[in-house]
């Protein structure tokens, strides 16, 4: 954005607040973040009482969006971390299923071993 070049320093700009038309408030608004603030106050000052009710009721239903649409947000972060802790036990619990069922298979190979040997030494026993 391009800066006017009658106005070299923020003191200028503020000057025109005081100073200078309604045209001039504007560019220094538009350079000036504080004094866009200070415009928009100043233009509510000089409303109704109607017209100010009504603009401090729109600002304040923004501001009331804003609250919900940021608390949907918390909210929506919240249920979503209760959901991945959900699903991480889960997970876990299914791994430690899976390692439990290659245990007892790993236990019932072994016995399966052990009978074989034990079968086998009491043939061999018999046997003489």
């Amino acid at each position: 954005m391009k800066k006017n070049p009658e106005v070299h320093t923020k003191l200028e700009q503020w000057l025109w607040i005081f100073e200078g038309s309604e045209e001039e408030m504007k560019k220094a608004g538009k350079m000036n973040k504080e004094i866009k603030k200070i415009n928009k106050k100043l233009a509510s000052m000089s409303l109704s009482d109607e017209e100010r009710n009504n603009y401090e009721f729109r600002l304040k239903v923004i501001r009331d969006e804003a609250d919900a649409i940021e608390c949907a947000k918390s909210k929506g972060r919240t249920e979503g971390e209760k959901i991945g802790m959900q699903k991480l036990k889960e997970e876990k619990i299914r791994k430690d299923k899976y390692k439990i069922r290659k245990i007892v298979i790993c236990i019932l190979l072994l016995s399966f071993l052990f009978y074989d040997v034990t079968y086998y030494l009491v043939a061999l026993l018999n046997s003489k």
